[in-house]
């Protein structure tokens, strides 16, 4: 499944237990805030975050490259042995003081937040825009992936997810 987000998440109880069960028998959700419009973006930010953790009982965790026991992360591992470098992405971020996006993209590594259960992420997340980028829309106060590098992700995580 995938959710690109723009306004407040906002899961009823119903809609709730039924992404969960998907999630639960071997789905995933890809998640990430879309691009618009700094204060709309946060608010993005904050509800989905509620959400899963009120859907989980976890906050969402970085996803890193290696686990605690030293062994590459599945997701990352993957995507290394199709070919595809999540360490080398261009991305606008928020200027160091938080007020605002960089003037311009820069290198750097994916970074991807979610929900492990049962030692397999259900949930990945992105608060960089990757939806946007996929499609080509480009703005200067976007945070986010350029196209390139967001395909990247989501190759990545489909990859992830068609794994047994």
């Amino acid at each position: 499944m995938y959710l690109h987000g723009r306004k407040p998440v906002n899961f009823d109880a119903d809609s709730s237990d039924n992404v969960k069960a998907n999630l639960n028998t071997g789905g995933l959700l890809l998640v990430d805030a879309g691009c618009n419009e700094f204060k709309a973006r946060k608010e993005f930010d904050r509800t989905f975050r509620d959400a899963m953790e009120k859907m989980w009982g976890q906050k969402l965790a970085i996803i890193p490259e290696f686990g605690p026991d030293g062994k590459e992360e599945p997701l990352y591992k993957l995507a290394r042995e199709s070919g595809i470098n999540l360490k080398n992405l261009k991305c606008r971020r928020e200027k160091p003081d938080g007020s605002g996006p960089e003037q311009e993209m820069r290198p750097y590594a994916a970074h991807l937040e979610g929900i492990k259960v049962d030692g397999r992420w259900v949930v990945v997340y992105s608060k960089y825009d990757i939806g946007c980028a996929i499609e080509g829309h480009k703005s200067a106060d976007c945070l986010g992936y350029d196209k390139d590098s967001a395909l990247k992700i989501a190759s990545a995580v489909v990859l992830y997810s068609l794994r047994r």
